[in-house]
């Protein structure tokens, strides 16, 4: 299962949007009202928010929806894009039915399924990129029904280049709140899912950081959005931290991954970087090393498998796992 990128929207404040989403941002705001109590994505009528992807041209996306308009305007919900131009978007009729546009007004598709407002709707979209598209490539459910399946052949490219490297999540109303978002270069839908997230709750194995204060390291990057009154540090290559994690609660049938989130920076002008990922039994298991500025960003770690069995991950094994930072470079 390719997933490319996974947000629960828990673990930063509006003003580190900018930090973990590449550009487009726009009135976008993180809010208390997330559909099972955390953090959500609020954006108003002129709100976006844009994430690169990798190039690809087929995509399945997942996320909740909330609008909080009875009355909504017409506009775009979410779009795939090539160099900020729009290949295909999903937009919302005045009505609260879904269409499937090539760019922003060409309509390839409409829907019979009218969004509920004030309440939240899962919404699924499987794209396919292409001047002539294949069958059962381009579909939009909700609430895990078929609302749109687009017919083979239909164009849904709108640019040269049958690929897209940006997400954008956009606002149609006073009120448009999004959570719980996958991304996936695969094909396959994965249904309604929530993002859990868990914070440092001790020390792990690996403690070869400095502490900015204090030494407790857990303490110093636990917080619930990032800051940097406190910090871990080092610029050794191959040096790690490691920390213990707070345990998942609830039951779960699938846990598709587990993502770690870093937020970093580097303090001179020397090239630095580092990467994220997990500790599971005696194995590691990283994200792609990422290049450091002297802006705080967000470094991730998506890891689909547990590395400790090679196969899917156990609430169990997310308990026992440590989340470990290593310099690369």
């Amino acid at each position: 299962m390719p997933l490319i990128f996974i947000d629960g929207f828990d673990h930063y404040a509006s003003a580190d949007i900018p930090s973990k989403w590449d550009g487009g941002v726009n009135s976008a705001a993180i809010n208390a009202g997330g559909r099972r109590g955390g953090g959500a994505l609020l954006v108003n009528s002129v709100g976006s928010a844009r994430k690169n992807i990798p190039s690809g041209s087929s995509f399945v996306i997942g996320f909740a929806y909330w609008c909080a308009n009875g009355s909504t305007p017409d506009g775009s919900i979410c779009g795939l894009d090539t160099g900020g131009l729009s290949q295909c978007r999903l937009r919302l009729t005045a009505n609260g039915s879904i269409t499937y546009t090539r760019s922003d007004t060409t309509v390839i598709g409409t829907s019979n399924k009218v969004l509920s407002p004030n309440r939240w709707s899962y919404i699924e979209w499987k794209a396919q990129i292409a001047n002539s598209i294949a069958g059962n490539s381009c579909i939009v459910r909700v609430d895990g029904n078929d609302v749109i399946n687009l017919a083979a052949g239909t164009d849904t490219q709108q640019y040269a280049g049958n690929t897209a490297e940006q997400f954008h999540l956009l606002g149609v109303a006073s009120t448009t709140i999004y959570d719980d978002l996958y991304i996936s270069s695969d094909t396959a839908f994965l249904g309604d899912c929530r993002i859990d997230t868990l914070f440092p709750d001790g020390d792990g194995t690996n403690l070869d950081f400095n502490c900015s204060t204090g030494n407790a390291h857990y303490a110093l990057v636990d917080e619930a959005t990032p800051n940097t009154t406190d910090y871990t540090y080092c610029s050794t290559v191959n040096a790690r931290d490691s920390y213990n994690m707070a345990d998942m609660t609830g039951n779960a049938n699938t846990i598709y991954c587990v993502q770690v989130n870093g937020f970093a920076l580097k303090d001179d002008a020397n090239s630095k970087e580092i990467r994220v990922g997990v500790l599971s039994g005696a194995n590691y298991s990283y994200g792609n090393s990422t290049p450091l500025s002297a802006t705080l960003i967000d470094v991730l770690g998506l890891i689909e498998t547990d590395p400790n069995t090679a196969g899917a991950w156990s609430v169990s094994a997310i308990n026992a796992l440590q989340a470990v930072c290593q310099v690369t470079t």
